[in-house]
């Protein structure tokens, strides 16, 4: 014979539940009613002076000219100019050999990588593999959090496949 169970309360909101918060709206209602009465009513037609309309004067802020773009050459910054003009908020030049900052533009400003990192990632990948060979899906890819095609330990995978969903897709497994 099964023990015997209590049947389960069910939890309903009752009156006295709600009270509270309908004396909360009600004062609420009464105090937002009394402050509209304090104020001095003006009607909208008659807000315009009868004089005329007002003249309000608002500073004209001009932009700033751009200063020249400087470059860094033999120790020395060179004014420089682009062209084609360059577009982007933020850009820095380094140079490949010596790790030195040749320009920069608003380097220190916090800036989101959106998919540079796996357009990195797809170039120097493309360094060490060639878009027909097989790749073995190592064990830890499938707990790669986020954006995921699906990858499962252990199948071979066409690079050009793994290429292909890294970059159209942003699939973080077949980054890593």
């Amino acid at each position: 014979m099964p023990p015997s169970r209590r049947p389960r309360k069910r939890y309903r909101y009752r009156l006295r539940r709600l009270t509270p918060v309908g004396v909360a709206v009600v004062a609420a209602g009464l105090g937002g009613a009394w402050v509209g009465s304090q104020q001095a009513s003006t009607p909208i037609a008659s807000a315009a002076s009868p004089q005329g309309p007002r003249v309000v004067h608002v500073p004209v802020f001009r932009a700033r000219p751009a200063a020249p773009e400087r470059l860094l050459v033999g120790g020395s910054l060179v004014a420089h100019r682009f062209e084609p003009a360059l577009r982007g908020t933020a850009a820095v030049l380094v140079d490949a050999k010596t790790g030195r900052v040749l320009w920069t533009r608003n380097a220190h400003e916090r800036r989101q990588v959106a998919s540079t990192t796996k357009i990195m990632t797809a170039l120097l990948a493309l360094r060490e593999i060639g878009p027909h060979d097989l790749v073995t899906v190592d064990k830890s890819v499938p707990r790669v959090p986020l954006v995921r095609e699906g990858l499962r330990a252990g199948e071979k995978v066409e690079a050009s496949k793994l290429f292909y969903s890294l970059l159209l897709f942003s699939g973080n497994d077949d980054a890593l």
